[in-house]
Formats: structure tokens, C-alpha cells, sequence
């Protein structure tokens, strides 16, 4: 039987005859429930489960006129319980029985057994113990956000004091265990023998044990002598006392050294140091490493986020390497260092202006010696940007201004280009812009004449790291620097021909500006003659143009089958052909081009090669462009009951394209082009790209116009090909053909890459051919939910030999957890095995062994 009610404490039954309240008409029996097994005081008993069920029936609200009086308790309390309730007007006192619940406007209280003893204000609940002496419905006090677990506990509602007893109950990342718990108004608690822990376990497997403690609720905990326990063993290390913040606000201090030990560089402490919590948007973990043989390293990492606004990060590394005794010729000593930063704007701080940044740059071998994994190491290249976009709104215009540098480690070089200014327009319409935007259009073809404008401006230069990062060749920097400005002017539209027919024509107009130009003249001092390149400085205009027209369609076909589970096959062909025409820019009038000197071939020069955005391209242009795409389906027969037919892809696409240049006065004809693309199994793709020459070379490799087909009877001469097959397949996916369900989930991946090029060898005048294949491997599986297993392999074909292969093993040990990654072979041979705590707050718990692939060097 389930009893429940609302009452007014401050008008309860007890009170009718000793206080002033007016009496309810109604009157109620006493339960007749013996409170013998109960004694509500501070020696709270446990209650056995024996207690008869309560007959009594109780209205589910009951109200009395208030009269004055201090002892009276001004808050409604609604209750109820599973079992029976007992009233004793008497003594005025509740007893609920079975699951009890009682919740008022600020607390809410579960457990076995509930009191109320109107008279001290105080409410007392325990656990309920069975025939086999397990307690059941343990007290769960909820106060505001504040939870409490506890065997039993007492709480006086008005002074909001009480005292548990076994408490436990979360603060931030931790929870804390008590034995005996006592609560203060103030939002205090004082705790003897307590355990403090980031283990959700109701027996942790690991824990600071505090003799005493006193903890301010989402501040902090001051304990007095505690010490750590692991498994229920404790660890001979103690201290005097503790202090542990538990705000969610950043709070500053010491980081603790882990340690690391090299063969090159010897034993180490990392990360020592200490973390500044600046204010709520920007935090530093100021760190440093020291190494037994003399390297050492420090870091910085600093983090920033203000919401709505913006967020980033700043790193710097500073490694300097030493090997060897200081005695030996062998010592190595290296200074490296990278920085990062990474800044990227909120899209609601300013809708119509974005700023962002990414910057790597790494200065001498600090990625080969602090690499993490093998993707940074085997990377030989870095690239930085910072992005300022602004979009004028309203209009069709928009900038951006970009700062790009890529470095490549191998070489040590530098490609920096910085400031470079683009300022676009959107497409317009004339019809727009001289009849306005607003009235409506007739639908006529020439109402999708439209034009837009794309400039950039650019500064690049390339050149040695060392050189640039050093203030003294600055002069030498600037004066490498390649400048200029580019511009473009598309005018285009589309129509419709015969319904079936997109003809696209379309004029073009590029044009480059630069401060200078660099003309070879010749110099002669009565002995020899040679050429000199002078910088002739001024403005200089470069345009070119060009006009096109393309056309496309779509062709459908559909060849009915029925052979055997193949019903129908449907095939898509889509052409496109187009005209371009280009006029020669090397022509005198133009005034771009000039004969090099001393060349009796007739070769020429431009005086703007290697500029920023290049020149007027050379030689006039009538070409044809032609291309074939091709989608094919197959419609195939399957016993499904729902869906008797499915399609199937046999190629995503397929396509061919040629163009051939009618102004050319040879070797009109373009490289021919294959591409192919098809997923003849679900989850298996393959793709095939291929490019055929139609004519020979000569015996300096140069291409000449003679066919191939001349002299070997074959369209052309296959000058490179790629064919790749990428599969990946689930657990889920298998299930799906089989119509299981797997207990063990796992996925697979393979790609399966060959690359062949054929090259023209001069020296012994015939062809070489280079042929390059690889197969990667990766396999994932988790035989339990707490275990996960991966394997990362591959095979390299033309050294015969197995790539770098890495097993990882990963074990959830609760609160715990275990990590082992191996790799058994090669370059990055190398083992870690790590056991830690998986939360931050307690990270130096860990044990950790590792033959570093830095010592393979």
C-alpha cells in the first residue's frame, strides 16, 4: 500500500493540543505500529524490515489556521512511503516505513526509514536491514545542488546542521567519503576519516585518506595528515597537510616532473614547473625539462577563450639538444625551437568580418627530436596563414587579406608570401545595373550577362630560414621579394538551345602590374661577351585575353537484360565540347616578349619570367576541348521480400578528355586524359587515372610531332598511371550480411596504392619505368567493452619489406587505465607501457616505461 500527503509541518496533529491552532474536524487514529525498533534521538537506529504494513488511510492534504508560534515549522512538507506510516500525536513525531521520501522547498530526502520529530525541528532517516542483514534504502539527503550518501543521518531543517554517518558526496571532479560527517549552515563540512578520490566506485580503487578534513563546498578541502592508498594498500608517503580547490574557476600552482630516459640524451625530468591562471579567459603552463647530459627544454602553453568572441592558443618550445660527455669530440650540441598559434574568431562577434590564424614554424631539428608520433615526424613540411575576411554588406564586395609561409625542414627553405590583398566582386548583371535590381526580368538570355572582378596583391620570397629570422639580411630579404598586383575580368552567361543543349560563352580579360622588369643585354670587354640581366624599374601593364564557349547535354540510354540476376543496365553520358581562342602574346606588338641574345635559334625571353604571378602566355591558341563522362548502373534481382531489385554502381564515373589546338603549327593535339572511378563491392572503391601521349620524343626527350601510332601502331604511349583500391569494413557490416549480431566490434581498412611513370632515359635512349606500390593496414578491435586492440601496418613493394608496424593495446581499468604501444621494427622501434589515473587532478599517479624511436638515432 502507497500512502502519500501534503501538510503544513507547523499545523501537524501534535500541535492540536498544545498549541493555539484550531483542531480539524476529522479525526485519525493512532497507527497502531509499534516505534519500539526506532528511537529518534542521536543514537538513530537501524530498522528491521519486519515493521506490519500500515492500514491507516491519510488524506493527500490537510490544512490548519495558522496561529502564532516561534516552535511552530513555517514550510510545507509533502511525504509519502511505500510500507506504512506512524503518527504519534503524542510525542509529535512521523515514522515513514519502506522507501520513505520527504521533499520541502529546499531539500529532498530518500532512504528506508524517515522521522520527523516536530518538536527539535529535526528529520532522521537510516537504511532498512533484512532477514539476511543487508541494509537497504540508504538515506540520499539532496539540499539545493548538494547530494549526500550516507547508512544513517540526522538534519535539523531550521539551523541546517546535521551529521552523517558513512557520507559520501561529489564535488567537482572528486568525490569525498566520510565516516562520520558533520554539516554546517555555512556551506561547511568537517570530516573525520574521510577518503578523498576521483573513483565514482562505492569502494575506490584509489584514494587520499585524510585523517581530518574540512571542506567549503565548490572552494576547496584542507585536510590535515593525509596519505595515498591504492587497492586498499597504502603508499609509505605522507604530508603534514593538504589543500585541494575544487572551484570551477582556473586556480594557479606547482606542476610536478614526470620522468624519461634516453640513450642520447640520458635521464630526464619533464614537464616541472607551474600553471598560471591569469583571469577567465587566458591560462599559461609555464614548464621545463632537464636531462642528465646536459639538454634541456622549456615550454609554454597558453590557452584563450572568451565566448561569443574569439579562442586560440599560443605555444613555444625551446629545445637545446647536447649528447656525449663534455670531453669527447662526439658531443652534439643543437639549438631548436617551434611556435604555434592559433587564433580563431566567433561567427556571431561579427557577422560580416572573420579574423583567424594558424602558425607553425619550426627552426632547426626540433621535430625530429620531439616528434610525438610518427605522422610529425615523417612530415617534412609546415604551413602557416593568418586570414583578415571582410564582406561589405549590402554589396557585392568582399576582402580578404592573407599571410602564408611554408617551410620545408629538409632543405631548411622558406616560402613566405606576406602582405596579399584580394578585393573581389560578385557577380553582376547589366540588366541590373541598367534597368535595376529590383524590376522583374523578362527571361531573356541577355539578362544573364554578368561580370565580376578578381585583384590580388602579393609580396613572396624564397629563401633560407637562417636568413630570414636574422634582422642583419634584411636588406638582401626585401630585395628578393617578388611584388605585384593581378586583376580579372570575366564576362559570361548561359542559355538553353533546343531544350537539351547548355551553351556557356564567356570572355576573359587577366591582367598583372609590376614595378619592374629584367632585360638580358649584352656586355663585351673586348675579349669576351656575355649576358647581363639588368632591372629596368617602372610601371609595367601585362594583359592578356581569351573568349570561349562551351556546350554540354546529357545523353540517358537504358538495355534491358534479364540475365540471370542482372535485369538492366542504365547508362548516363554526359559531352561537353568548348572553343577557346587566345591570341599569341609573344607578337613585338605586345611588347612582352624579346629574342635571347646570342641564340641563333630564335628563342625568346619574357621580361617578366619569375615574377610573382608569371606573364602573357606564349603562342596563339584555337583549341577544341572535348570530353565523355559516363555513369553506369546496374539493376540487379535480390530475394528481399521488400525490395525485389537494388542498383549498383559499376562505375561512378568514367571519362575521357582530348583537345586539339588548330593554331599550333605542331603537336596539336593535347596529352590524352583517363579517369575512372567504380565501388564494384559495397565498401571496396577502386580508381584508375591514366594520361597517354600521341607523339615521340626525340633523343633529347623533347616531344616531336610524329604520332606513335607512325611507328608502333598504337593510339599513344602511356606516360603515367595510378590505380588505387581503398576498402573499409565494420563489424556492423558483416553483421548486416550475415543477419547476426556481433558481440565483439572491430573495423578494417586497407589501401592498396600502384603508381607507374615511364620516362625517356637519354643516356642509353630508351625508356625507364619506375613502378611504386605500397599496401596499408589497419585493424581495430575491442573483444570486450574495456578492451580495445589496433594494429597499423603496410608493405613496401619495392623495398620487399614490412612498413612501419605499431600494436596498441588499451585496457579501461575504471578510474584507471593501461596503455601499450609497440613497435617492434624499423626506424620508429620503439615500446611505451603506461598505467595512469585517467583524471587530470591526480595525472602523477602513474607508472610509465619506454624505449623512446629518438634513441634509433
Amino acid at each position: 500500500m502507497k500512502i502519500s500527503s501534503k501538510i503544513l509541518l507547523f499545523i501537524f496533529f501534535a500541535l492540536i493540543f498544545k498549541t493555539g491552532y484550531s483542531q480539524i474536524t476529522d479525526s485519525i487514529s493512532v497507527d497502531s505500529v509499534s516505534i519500539n525498533n526506532i528511537i529518534m534521538s542521536d543514537s538513530l537506529l537501524i530498522v528491521n524490515d519486519t515493521i506490519p504494513k500500515d492500514s491507516i488511510p491519510t488524506a493527500d492534504t490537510l490544512k490548519i489556521i495558522e496561529k502564532k508560534n516561534d516552535n511552530a515549522i513555517d514550510r510545507e512538507i509533502s511525504f509519502e512511503a511505500v510500507d506504512s506510516m506512524h503518527i504519534s500525536v503524542a510525542d509529535k513525531k512521523i515514522i515513514l516505513f519502506g522507501k520513505g521520501i520527504l521533499i520541502t522547498d529546499e531539500m529532498e530526502l530518500n532512504a528506508g526509514s524517515i522521522g520527523v520529530d516536530m518538536e527539535k525541528k529535526e528529520i532522521m532517516a537510516v537504511g532498512v536491514k533484512d532477514s539476511l542483514g543487508r541494509i537497504s534504502g540508504k538515506p540520499i539527503f539532496k539540499e539545493q545542488d548538494k547530494e549526500y550518501s550516507s547508512t544513517k543521518m540526522r538534519y535539523n531543517f531550521k539551523t541546517k546542521k546535521g551529521i552523517v554517518y558513512d557520507a559520501m558526496t561529489q564535488e567537482q571532479e572528486g568525490f569525498l567519503h566520510g565516516e562520520i560527517v558533520k554539516i554546517h549552515s555555512n556551506d561547511e563540512m568537517h570530516i573525520l576519516h574521510g577518503k578523498y578520490t576521483t573513483c565514482n566506485h562505492p569502494n575506490p580503487h584509489y584514494y587520499v585518506d585524510l585523517t581530518k578534513a574540512k571542506l567549503k563546498s565548490k572552494d576547496k578541502i584542507i585536510t590535515g595528515p593525509f596519505y595515498f592508498v591504492i587497492e586498499d594498500i597504502p603508499i609509505p608517503i605522507a604530508a603534514p597537510f593538504g589543500f585541494f580547490p575544487l572551484s570551477r574557476k582556473n586556480t594557479s600552482g606547482i606542476q610536478f616532473p614526470t620522468y624519461k630516459d634516453e640513450i642520447d640524451i640520458g635521464f630526464g625530468l619533464v614537464g616541472a614547473g607551474y600553471y598560471w591562471a591569469i583571469n577567465d579567459y587566458v591560462d599559461a603552463d609555464i614548464t621545463a625539462d632537464v636531462y642528465s647530459k646536459g639538454s634541456w627544454g622549456v615550454h609554454l602553453n597558453s590557452r584563450f577563450k572568451k565566448r561569443y568572441k574569439f579562442n586560440g592558443g599560443l605555444n613555444f618550445n625551446y629545445f637545446h639538444k647536447k649528447t656525449g660527455p663534455k670531453e669527447l669530440s662526439t658531443t652534439e650540441i643543437g639549438d631548436s625551437y617551434n611556435i604555434q598559434l592559433n587564433y580563431q574568431q566567433d561567427p556571431k562577434a561579427r557577422p560580416n568580418s572573420n579574423i583567424s590564424a594558424n602558425i607553425n614554424y619550426v627552426y632547426g631539428d626540433y621535430r625530429k627530436y620531439n616528434a610525438t608520433d610518427l605522422n610529425d615526424f615523417v612530415n617534412t613540411t609546415t604551413n602557416s596563414s593568418m586570414s583578415y575576411q571582410k564582406t561589405f554588406a549590402g554589396t557585392p564586395f568582399r576582402m580578404t587579406a592573407n599571410m602564408n609561409m611554408s617551410q620545408n625542414l629538409q632543405d631548411s627553405t622558406t616560402n613566405l608570401k606576406f602582405p596579399t590583398l584580394n578585393f573581389n566582386m560578385n557577380q553582376v548583371y547589366f540588366a541590373d545595373i541598367i534597368r535595376g535590381k529590383n524590376k522583374p526580368k523578362k527571361g531573356k538570355w541577355y539578362e544573364k550577362v554578368g561580370f565580376s572582378v578578381n585583384s590580388q596583391l602579393s609580396n613572396s620570397v624564397y629563401t633560407h630560414d637562417t636568413i630570414l629570422t636574422n634582422i642583419d639580411h634584411i636588406d638582401s630579404t626585401l630585395r628578393a621579394m617578388k611584388s605585384g598586383f593581378k586583376y580579372s575580368i570575366p564576362i559570361q552567361t548561359s542559355f538553353t538551345l533546343f531544350k537539351y543543349f547548355n551553351f556557356s560563352p564567356s570572355i576573359n580579360y587577366n591582367a598583372r602590374i609590376y614595378a619592374n622588369r629584367i632585360e638580358q643585354n649584352l656586355i663585351s670587354d673586348g675579349i669576351d661577351t656575355r649576358i647581363v640581366k639588368d632591372t629596368i624599374w617602372g610601371f609595367n601593364h601585362v594583359y592578356d585575353y581569351s573568349t570561349s564557349l562551351s556546350m554540354n547535354t546529357r545523353l540517358y540510354s537504358m538495355l534491358n537484360l534479364n540475365i540471370g540476376k542482372f535485369k538492366a543496365i542504365r547508362h548516363v553520358i554526359s559531352p561537353s565540347v568548348s572553343y577557346t581562342y587566345k591570341p599569341d602574346f609573344s607578337d613585338e606588338k605586345y611588347g612582352y616578349y624579346e629574342k635571347v641574345p646570342l641564340d641563333t635559334t630564335g628563342k625568346l625571353y619574357s621580361f617578366y619570367d619569375g615574377t610573382v604571378f608569371g606573364t602573357a602566355p606564349i603562342g596563339e591558341q584555337q583549341a577544341l576541348n572535348f570530353s565523355v563522362g559516363n555513369n553506369i548502373e546496374a539493376k540487379i534481382e535480390t530475394n528481399d521480400s521488400i525490395e525485389n531489385n537494388k542498383k549498383i554502381k559499376l562505375f561512378n564515373s568514367l571519362s575521357f578528355s582530348e583537345s586539339y589546338n588548330f593554331a599550333a603549327d605542331s603537336l596539336n593535339f593535347s596529352v590524352f586524359s583517363i579517369r575512372a572511378s567504380s565501388t564494384p563491392i559495397t565498401k571496396v572503391t577502386v580508381s584508375f587515372n591514366a594520361s597517354i601521349d600521341p607523339y615521340t620524343v626525340n633523343e633529347s626527350g623533347q616531344r616531336i610531332n610524329t604520332f606513335v601510332y607512325e611507328q608502333t601502331q598504337k593510339i599513344g604511349r602511356l606516360t603515367n598511371a595510378d590505380f588505387s583500391v581503398n576498402s573499409q569494413f565494420t563489424s556492423i557490416d558483416l553483421d548486416k550480411i550475415l543477419k547476426t549480431e556481433s558481440v565483439v566490434k572491430w573495423n578494417a581498412s586497407a589501401n592498396y596504392s600502384f603508381r607507374y611513370v615511364k620516362k625517356f632515359n637519354t643516356k642509353n635512349q630508351d625508356y625507364d619505368i619506375d613502378i611504386v606500390q605500397n599496401l596499408t593496414l589497419n585493424f581495430n578491435i575491442s573483444p570486450t567493452p574495456l578492451w580495445n586492440v589496433s594494429v597499423r601496418t603496410g608493405y613496401d613493394f619495392n623495398a620487399s619489406k614490412i612498413t612501419s608496424t605499431t600494436f596498441n593495446f588499451y585496457r579501461d581499468l575504471h578510474c584507471w587505465e593501461m596503455t601499450l604501444q609497440v613497435t617492434p621494427f624499423g626506424q620508429m622501434r620503439s615500446y611505451l607501457f603506461q598505467i595512469k589515473v585517467k583524471s587530470t587532478m591526480f595525472e602523477a599517479l602513474q607508472i610509465k616505461r619506454e624505449n623512446s624511436w629518438h634513441d634509433n638515432f
